[in-house]
């Protein structure tokens, strides 16, 4: 009995040995590394877009929210920095509409974020009472997965206590 070896070899034209299927080239893209690094989708944490749910009683009402994050140039930055050492940004957010389920609603809130390892966010509402600040955590415990932050808290009124859902949806850097 005769044993037939055989061996195939495919050259590319680099010297390299090229044993994958046709049209795979592994994870040579062809892009520099940073043509890479920009190609990767990477979230703009500069900007605040979200939405809250009011539900009070049987109403139920939605907040549309456009912000922008506040840099060390903001007046009132190092107090903010004073008061929340944890946080990883503060936030200037536009609120509309003016009212839901029956209460005003503050068109220019500030917020502040800040972030742990395991997924987990801290959401607050900074306060400017003259010149103080007043922070309050809206929620310790929201979820964060790198692009998304969703948090509740109740609200405290005279009268019926309203629930909100809220979630910060960073859009995508661009280009």
């Amino acid at each position: 009995m005769q044993l037939l070896s055989l061996t195939l070899f495919a050259c590319a034209g680099s010297g390299t040995l090229d044993i994958g299927p046709p049209g795979d080239k592994g994870d040579d893209t062809g892009l520099t590394e940073e043509e890479e690094e920009q190609a990767d989708p990477t979230p703009d944490y500069s900007r605040w877009v979200g939405t809250r749910d009011v539900f009070l009683g049987d109403c139920e009402g939605r907040l549309n929210e456009e912000g922008t994050r506040m840099d060390a140039d903001w007046e009132h930055y190092d107090l903010a920095e004073s008061w929340c050492l944890e946080c990883a940004g503060f936030y200037r957010v536009e609120v509309s509409p003016d009212r839901v389920c029956n209460m005003d609603v503050t068109s220019t809130v500030y917020r502040a974020i800040s972030y742990d390892e395991d997924g987990d966010a801290a959401i607050y509402n900074l306060d400017l009472d003259g010149d103080r600040w007043a922070i309050e955590a809206l929620d310790e415990h929201a979820s964060f997965d790198g692009w998304n932050l969703e948090y509740d808290y109740d609200i405290r009124t005279w009268g019926e206590d309203p629930w909100v859902e809220g979630r910060i949806e960073f859009p995508q850097v661009s280009p």
